[in-house]
């Protein structure tokens, strides 16, 4: 099952909810482990990112039920620190848990992650963080090595603002001895969220949400029972399959505020757009209108994870738009498959240069990475014709569901 059948040429209309976030999920089941007592987490998104971290956490002797959308963890012992090679390959965000097996046991042995082919996205910035924390790393072979004493604060400064590592030097700082002050800290919701579920355990952190992180160690946390957020990056890949294929959709979620920067894209581009906190209507019935250039950044910015997904939607808009990539540096896999649909989009160092008004028909094209793939199911959404999508099990990492929760808006999307 990893091959998708897109039928083009549909409007979308109705209503519907978003799933649990992604990006939000898996921190969270990490920081679950940093107690003995039990943690339910409700919400939880039926994606193979999860099911791989709940895979792991079985490994590693790690209690974990899974009922439909409820995730009840209980890390009471872990009995081995040794991440497997191919849960590191799966999925990228197996190295959260080198601060949680360091806190725990003080010792940790994980593969170099893997995931989505989007670039090299090194992990020196987690490195550099826990050694400062004082782990002391070795390679061996394949793996990481680390050992500490016990976690110490201090002060962390990163020279780039990063989602995973600002993420990894809180889960070490909540229990390590002193306090952890981390400058230049990512500011993304998920960043916020995990410190709110920190705190909610016991945790003392101070700033979460701007750029500067105060961590006050402490003895221990307890367990809590935590709703995960909607997911910010299907909820607005949901408004731009509205906007490329005309209709309307209205999405009751509680991520409105977090996705200004696309809904005011999608209103230069033509698109009406009303929303309140807990809920965004999207519709468009006439031609849509490229904006000039869109450059992805850090949070509150143009999200990368959106930058595919934006170049299926300038590919049919009027006029020329520039995307220009400031995170990753090979996030255009995507490309030369939208080209085979018809799309007309010139590759310049860093930027993709897209000109619309083109008229996109079905193709056999193949996935490359989670965003990528959800562009081509936007792509083929808006083409005549039938597309396929090979890669499928690529999408399932972000997704939940996708052919029936779009199906539901009218979309004519099947698994082969």
């Amino acid at each position: 099952m990893s091959c998708l059948e897109v039928v083009g040429g549909n409007s979308l209309y109705g209503e519907g909810t978003i799933q649990g976030s992604k990006n939000a999920i898996l921190p969270m089941m990490a920081a679950a482990l940093l107690t003995k007592e039990e943690v339910l987490l409700s919400n939880c998104p039926n994606i193979s990112d999860v099911i791989c971290m709940i895979d792991i956490m079985k490994d590693i002797g790690v209690q974990v039920v899974k009922q439909e959308h409820n995730l009840l963890i209980h890390a009471k012992d872990i009995l081995n620190v040794t991440i497997k090679e191919e849960y590191g390959k799966r999925m990228r965000a197996s190295v959260i848990l080198a601060s949680i097996l360091l806190a725990r046991e003080h010792k940790v042995k994980f593969p170099y992650p893997g995931g989505c082919t989007i670039g090299a996205r090194p992990i020196d910035l987690h490195i550099q963080a826990l050694e400062k924390m004082n782990v002391q790393f070795q390679e061996e072979e394949k793996f990481i090595v680390g050992n500490t004493l016990g976690f110490c604060g201090a002060d962390i400064y990163f020279s780039f603002p990063s989602v995973g590592a600002t993420q990894q030097a809180i889960l070490a700082g909540v229990l390590a001895k002193g306090t952890t002050r981390i400058y230049n800290a990512a500011r993304e919701p998920e960043v916020w969220t995990l410190c709110d579920m920190l705190n909610k355990m016991g945790a003392r952190i101070l700033g979460a949400g701007t750029k500067c992180l105060c961590i006050e160690g402490v003895e221990c946390l307890h367990g809590i029972e935590y709703q995960v957020p909607c997911d910010r990056i299907v909820a607005q890949t949901y408004l731009c399959a509205a906007a490329g294929c005309g209709g309307e959709i209205t999405l009751h979620t509680d991520c409105v505020m977090q996705m200004k920067m696309v809904m005011n894209m999608l209103q230069e581009m033509g698109v009406e757009i009303k929303s309140n906190p807990n809920m965004v209507c999207c519709k468009r019935k006439g031609q849509l209108k490229n904006i000039p250039k869109v450059k992805t950044a850090v949070y509150p910015g143009f999200p990368t994870d959106m930058q595919s997904i934006f170049l299926a939607l300038l590919s049919i808009g009027e006029g020329t738009g520039v995307v220009e990539e400031e995170i990753f540096e090979s996030r255009y896999a995507c490309v030369p498959e939208l080209k085979k649909m018809g799309a007309d989009i010139r590759i310049v160092e860093q930027c993709a240069i897209v000109k619309g008004k083109r008229k996109l028909c079905g193709a056999d094209v193949e996935a490359k990475d989670l965003r990528g793939g959800a562009a081509l199911i936007l792509a083929g959404l808006e083409a005549e014709g039938i597309t396929r999508i090979k890669g499928g099990e690529y999408i399932l990492r972000g997704y939940e569901s996708l052919e029936s929760e779009l199906g539901q808006f009218g979309a004519k999307i099947r698994w082969m």
